[in-house]
């Protein structure tokens, strides 16, 4: 925006000889909200229609255009008064936004900077190559660099990579869950898998915090590789996952008695 938005901005009437008859009876009901047709602050706020489309917003709930005896008024659709606020766009524009979905689940046995993540990377907002560079970040290359295949995504280096998918694989095999790993492409997709499975409460949210732990894990090596150029075993992952995932469940919360013999081999032999 070249002018910032000025709050409590009131409806303006503009006189009817600043719009050119071709502007008022344009054939496309979007010509009218052109920000060469709109004066002032309400130019601004036209400016970022595209953005308001992808939170499902017509512009013409935010510019309610009318047409007066001495020309053309603007008002806001969102305030009784007519009047424009921030406070009442930005109110709107949260309530277009979800914060999670039924997937997500905050866990207390899970460390909260890894619920943070996790609930980050389903919707792709955790620092990949392809992120980066939509933040103004200088990349030479945006190709995942534990598969040299496809461009990193959240969804690619977390799940649909190929050492992903080894390391989902054998954490699967651990578990004695039998699924197809074809089918898990995306976060969304594990998440889904974990709030699914089995019929027993308890053993549920242990494979919820097994999942957790597996796609951060998968992020950790993913950065020993981006910055220390050293590539971990899948099967080294895999047994961190074992570790991680027995202190956190052993010692956050959930009341049972484990012995590490016994969840190596299955973390659901109790």
């Amino acid at each position: 925006m070249e002018q910032p938005v000025v709050m409590g901005v009131m409806p303006e009437v503009v006189p009817e000889q600043a719009f050119s008859s071709s502007t008022i009876n344009a054939s496309k009901p979007d010509d009218c909200y052109s920000t060469k047709s709109l004066p002032g602050v309400w130019n601004n706020i036209a400016g970022i229609g595209n953005d308001l489309k992808k939170k499902n917003i017509q512009v013409q709930t935010v510019l309610d255009k009318r047409i007066v005896n001495n020309g053309v008024i603007w008002r806001c659709g969102l305030t009784p008064d007519g009047s424009f606020t921030v406070n009442a766009l930005r109110s709107r524009w949260d309530y277009r936004t979800p914060l999670t979905n039924k997937n997500f689940h905050w866990i207390k046995e899970i460390p909260l900077k890894v619920s943070c993540f996790i609930w980050r990377a389903q919707w792709g907002r955790i620092p990949t190559a392809k992120e980066l560079v939509k933040r103004g970040v200088n990349m030479e290359n945006l190709t995942c660099q534990m598969c040299n295949v496809k461009e990193e995504t959240a969804d690619h280096i977390l799940v649909d990579c190929a050492y992903a998918k080894k390391v989902m694989e054998g954490v699967m095999r651990w578990c004695k869950v039998h699924t197809h790993m074809e089918d898990l492409q995306a976060v969304s997709d594990v998440l889904n898998l974990a709030n699914k499975w089995g019929t027993c409460t308890k053993k549920r949210k242990i494979f919820l915090v097994i999942c957790y732990s597996t796609l951060w894990r998968i992020w950790i090596a993913r950065n020993e590789k981006v910055f220390k150029r050293n590539r971990l075993p899948p099967e080294k992952v895999i047994e961190y996952v074992k570790l991680v995932t027995f202190l956190w469940v052993k010692n956050k919360g959930i009341k049972m008695n484990l012995i590490w013999a016994n969840w190596s081999q299955c973390p659901f032999f109790f």
